[in-house]
């Protein structure tokens, strides 16, 4: 399809440009990581993928896939997403790392159409749990795990 095409040489351009700028802060190498080893493994991957992507326009189609119909995004699943990370930008400093992962994991559950209440709870309160470990502990990330906590 033609929108493969153009989807894959914006993500291969974009991955290009983004190369580009990284390659004007020092990469260093994999023992002695810069600043600017991830943004560059980011573009090339990007693209990679994009060039893959736009590669794909060029394979024989069915002709059952040009005649696919396009549907219309989620927006419930997206104002969700947002409501979650806005909820976690405002709870982050004040009520700390638990409970803002948290609500940012429940709120953005909720805009999905096959998870029930109990199963947003467990998946919120398992990462939850996750992004202390290793936020809060591992990457001693300077903030509050739990609102009574210092950071």
């Amino acid at each position: 399809m033609r929108r493969d095409l153009m989807a894959g040489c914006l993500a291969a351009l974009f991955g290009a440009v983004t190369m580009l700028q990284a390659s004007s802060y020092r990469i260093g190498s994999l023992t002695s990581i810069g600043p600017g080893m991830f943004p560059f493994l980011a573009g090339a991957a990007l693209f990679i993928c994009g060039g893959a992507i736009a590669a794909s326009y060029f394979l024989p189609q069915d002709a059952d896939s040009s005649a696919e119909r396009m549907e219309l995004p989620d927006v419930k699943a997206g104002i969700f997403i947002v409501l979650g990370l806005v909820s976690f930008i405002l709870l982050g400093e004040r009520a700390g790392l638990a409970v803002a992962s948290f609500a940012c994991v429940f709120i953005s559950a909720m805009g999905a159409e096959n998870i029930t209440w109990r199963g947003s709870v467990l998946l919120a309160l398992g990462l939850a749990a996750g992004s202390i470990v290793l936020f809060h502990y591992a990457l001693k990330l300077p903030l509050p795990a739990f609102p009574w906590s210092p950071s």
